[in-house]
């Protein structure tokens, strides 16, 4: 204690290291604790706004008003970072950090440093906890930091920094983000420039369909359109194996969407899996596969056309994942269209296909899927269909 008192452990200011030790020494010693977050709070407080931490209530607090913050790269970028980091890392859980994350860290997004805003981002989202009762003021701060941070997600000029404001976006901000000014932003990522970050946006925006569906849903509509043409019309490959991964995201996260549409989405599913290109052919697997769990019943009558080019996909010995998302698929769409046996009829040579697979494949995820499959299609007499 005394060494935390005198702040000699602070003598040259914080480092990893430091940090890592006083988590362990509060995790250790509990009752050290609310010293060890006092001191590293005013220690971290200093970096960031020039001045020792306080709280509305405490008689030396005073707001952290632009005259008194040190600038937004601080004197050492690397030591102002690690600042930003510590305080989502370290266990402030007991102390009210919600004032200083509205006016002080918030304003670190404006930095220069990529560094810098993304550890923002992700302490941020950390440490903000949206209220559960009726607490206005607290909702408000939410709102705000919210709206910056989307700001953030949508425009900045870094896509590692938009990948980590929308990766932090959990469901504790749904109500949040589910507001149509804020829609209205994440509609945006489905532009950007980074495959992931898309994925990212989407998985969102479906997630948010259950509580605001008179936006989402048109607006995903409007989505399922433009995945549509580029499947349909886009020759650059990359295009359509994002535009296919896409596609079944969306059919995964908002059933209620795709169900007018299921007949164009198989049929340009059907024309792009005959592609060849394994990498194409296994994303629009899977998205045969979302459709198949979504709405099964629509998808028998297309079976015919459909099945051959799955089963085909099974022999494919150049691409060990159209493989997996071949068997894979094939036990969806069994599953899904209690189409059992059948395929073994229709397609005598499918049994054998499986079993000498079964025999020399060696990854052993596509092992479980071959005997998953197996398992769904069902048993029938070989020796009445003279198969093996």
């Amino acid at each position: 204690p005394p060494l935390l008192q005198k702040a000699i452990m602070f003598s040259s200011g914080p480092s990893q290291n430091l940090i890592d030790s006083l988590a362990k020494i509060g995790e250790c010693i509990p009752s050290l604790l609310p010293l060890i977050q006092s001191r590293l709070l005013d220690e971290l407080s200093t970096i960031l706004s020039g001045k020792p931490f306080s709280m509305p209530g405490d008689p030396r607090y005073t707001p952290y008003s632009p005259s008194n913050q040190v600038p937004l790269d601080g004197a050492d970028p690397n030591l102002t970072a690690l600042a930003i980091h510590t305080l989502g890392y370290f266990n402030f859980e007991s102390c009210d950090l919600t004032e200083f994350i509205r006016e002080c860290l918030v304003k670190y997004l404006d930095s220069d440093n990529t560094n810098i805003r993304k550890e923002v981002a992700i302490t941020c989202t950390k440490l903000l906890h949206p209220p559960t009762k009726n607490d206005t003021h607290l909702a408000r701060v939410c709102a705000e930091v919210l709206d910056k941070l989307l700001v953030i997600g949508i425009s900045d000029p870094d896509c590692t920094v938009r990948h980590a404001v929308l990766s932090s976006l959990d469901t504790r901000f749904d109500t949040f983000l589910a507001q149509i000014e804020n829609l209205k932003a994440l509609f945006w990522t489905l532009n950007d420039e980074s495959f992931e970050n898309r994925v990212i946006g989407l998985t969102i925006i479906g997630r948010l369909a259950e509580r605001n569906p008179a936006y989402v849903l048109p607006s995903l509509r409007k989505a399922l359109i433009q995945l549509l043409n580029v499947m349909n019309q886009v020759d650059d490959l990359t295009f359509k194996e994002e535009s296919a991964n896409l596609m079944g995201l969306l059919i995964r996260g908002s059933h209620r969407v795709i169900l007018p549409y299921v007949g164009p989405i198989i049929e340009s599913l059907i024309s792009n899996l005959k592609s060849s290109n394994p990498r194409i052919a296994t994303s629009v697997l899977g998205a045969i596969g979302e459709l198949a769990e979504a709405d099964g019943s629509d998808l028998i009558n297309y079976m015919n056309s459909l099945l051959p080019l799955v089963v085909e996909s099974l022999k494919d010995q150049s691409s060990s994942t159209k493989r997996e998302a071949g068997y894979r698929t094939l036990g969806r769409l069994v599953q899904s269209t209690s189409y059992i046996v059948a395929p073994f009829i229709k397609h005598p040579q499918l049994l054998g296909i499986i079993l000498a697979e079964i025999k020399r494949e060696t990854v052993a995820s596509i092992r479980r899927e071959m005997i998953r499959a197996i398992g769904i299609l069902g048993a029938f007499d070989p020796y009445k269909h003279k198969v093996h």
